[in-house]
């Protein structure tokens, strides 16, 4: 699950050199701020911390595409992935026992199977870049003047 922000806008029509320079000064800034978002929307949703817990980000700065991504590790991808895009109706059956068993609205229930009714995402994520993105937008241009004043700087 990865949101790229658009921020070719910020950095088209600039010397590559340049906007790499910038990029891989702006990223991480970036990449915190969208962690520290995407924690706060997902932690309505985790009612364990264990989703929570494995949301970590990721920095790859080397070669002529810096990047960075938030991401929620290991086998709790699956959840976040849910919360993130929601689940259509769908039935549930028991794989390793006869019966499924589990308790609801303080109560132990045992079936055969059972219907889940599917839920609408929670966007959790998308949110997250969204909310960040004029700060991200900021933080390029930002990241472009240094990068800019630094090589006016070393050709003067």
């Amino acid at each position: 699950m990865k949101i790229e922000l658009e921020l070719q806008g910020v950095t088209g029509g600039l010397d590559p050199d340049i906007a790499t320079i910038a990029l891989r000064d702006a990223i991480p800034t970036i990449v915190d701020l969208a962690l520290t978002e995407a924690r706060k929307n997902l932690s309505a949703y985790s009612k364990t911390g264990k989703t929570l817990a494995k949301l970590t980000s990721r920095l790859s700065l080397g070669g002529d595409n810096p990047e960075g991504e938030v991401l929620v590790a290991g086998k709790r991808s699956f959840i976040a992935r849910l919360l993130e895009t929601g689940t259509r109706p769908h039935p549930i059956q028991a794989r390793r026992a006869p019966l499924l068993h589990f308790r609801t609205s303080g109560r132990w229930v045992t079936a055969l199977m059972v219907q889940h009714p599917g839920f609408a995402g929670r966007h959790w994520l998308e949110r997250a870049a969204a909310t960040i993105t004029p700060e991200a937008e900021q933080e390029v241009a930002d990241a472009v003047e240094r990068a800019a004043n630094q090589q006016l700087a070393r050709q003067s």
